[in-house]
């Protein structure tokens, strides 16, 4: 016991290692998913604002310079076609890039091409977002004024800003709605591998859990068994003892009708003894598929009045009523009539066992298209809910709380059910109320 509890809290632990890790390695890629889309933003806006610094330097030197001599202008359009001509700015370190020079060639360097900077940057920048995020819901604005490009209705705080260089106060701000659904889109495979990790590691957890309690509850039915078969044992042998004491009396031997009585007990414990022996013996062919039916026709009312004829001194001894009358004449089934003929033997004896009252058992049979169904209905104690999937099962006995009050081995219906799974048929408790009694239903197949 302590070793079973020891075992599931070592592997609840690394269960609940293997969740923390994943969660947090889940939560960093989403962190990491996150920061990655706003630093890609970020540097599409600055791109943008380089672009506005330069595109400001060349409006600057327009406005000093209506026009450029055409011989630098030819200079300027070689160098874009494989010249080594650089334009540099003067109080710049850096020469202008080629897009920002194809821009001053095409405007002819005249201030009126720069008087809707804002609304073609801003418009621009906008597009750009677009293309590089197509799912993206945002709201771009440039100083608070001017054109704002609005996809979402609720903003969150992931607000970007960026300014120019040149002009401080030009400002470029993104404010993005959803960039946490974004960053799950991007690592959705990631989240779906994850879970998929999880519920493996859940579900081995969760069946070794199953396991531990189910073997250790057969472990518990078969050291009742054990007691229950050990207690069943001292009866036939104590008599079996007792008797051949008193047959070793030499008084006793002589003494005819005595004697007689004495080997009539050790017959009957003898008997009990091989009964015993025949069912553990049988439960174990059960078990590991040795036990060959020998199927042939039959009436099933002859097998059943056959059966019920058997119990006839039970039956006086627990002023007990055995009604077959249900049972319809002339249905012809292929079974093993032993075997058969012992499953309705169990269900019968049980009915008389488990009663507190005169019992009452009922039997119906009745022909169904390709099968036949069979039902024993008795007044005995019932059964509970939780224990009528469980009663079919070996070694199961329902209990009256931590006692057994009737004796037997919890392999009555264990053996039940695995012969009639031997005849392809089914067998379940159609209904059963503590108090009142229960209802077996039996389903074989005529064609069998």
């Amino acid at each position: 016991m302590r070793k079973t509890r020891s075992l599931i809290v070592y592997a609840s632990l690394v269960v609940l290692a293997i969740v923390i890790f994943q969660l947090y390695w889940i939560f960093s890629a989403y962190d990491t998913q996150q920061k990655a889309i706003e630093e890609e933003a970020r540097n599409i806006i600055r791109e943008y604002v380089v672009n506005y610094d330069g595109l400001s330097l060349i409006q600057d030197m327009g406005g000093r310079q209506s026009s450029v001599p055409k011989e630098l202008m030819d200079i300027l359009k070689d160098s874009l076609s494989g010249g080594h001509v650089q334009v540099i700015i003067a109080g710049e370190d850096k020469p202008l890039p080629d897009t920002l020079l194809k821009k001053l060639l095409e405007s002819g360097v005249n201030p009126s091409k720069f008087r809707n900077l804002d609304s073609q940057m801003t418009e621009g920048l906008n597009d750009k977002l677009h293309q590089s995020f197509p799912s993206m819901e945002f709201v771009l604005s440039v100083n608070g004024r001017g054109k704002k490009y609005d996809t979402a209705n609720n903003l969150s705080n992931n607000t970007l800003m960026v300014a120019s260089q040149l002009h401080p106060e030009q400002k470029y701000t993104l404010s993005i709605s959803n960039l946490g659904g974004m960053a799950v889109r991007h690592i959705k495979w990631q989240i779906v591998v994850s879970l998929l990790y999880l519920s493996l590691c859940l579900t081995a957890f969760l069946l070794l859990v199953y396991a531990i309690k189910s073997n250790r509850r057969l472990m518990q039915m078969k050291d009742s068994f054990t007691n229950n078969m050990t207690h069943e044992l001292k009866t036939p042998i104590a008599t079996l003892y007792a008797a051949a004491e008193a047959l070793d009396n030499p008084g006793v031997r002589e003494d005819q009708n005595l004697a007689l009585e004495y080997i009539h007990f050790m017959k009957e414990g003898l008997k009990k003894l091989s009964s015993m022996a025949d069912t553990i013996l049988l439960n174990a062919k059960l078990n590991k598929g040795k036990v060959y039916l020998d199927k042939q026709q039959v009436n099933l009312y002859s097998l059943i009045e056959s059966v019920a004829s058997k119990f006839s001194p039970v039956l006086q001894v627990h002023d007990a009523v055995l009604d077959i009358s249900g049972v319809q004449d002339g249905i012809i089934i292929t079974a093993d009539t032993e075997h058969l003929g012992n499953v309705f033997s169990n269900l019968i004896d049980n009915a008389i066992k488990y009663n507190i009252r005169k019992p009452f058992i009922k039997i119906n049979a009745v022909h169904v298209k390709d099968s036949v169904r069979i039902v024993f209905e008795d007044n005995g104690i019932g059964i509970d809910k939780r224990d009528q999937k469980e009663i079919f099962k070996p070694y199961v006995r329902v209990s009256e709380g931590d006692r057994h009050s009737i004796k037997g081995y919890g392999l009555g219906l264990s053996y039940v059910a695995e012969i009639i799974t031997l005849h392809y048929g089914k067998i379940r408790v159609e209904k059963s109320e503590m108090g009142k009694g229960s209802t077996f239903e039996i389903i074989l197949n005529t064609n069998e």
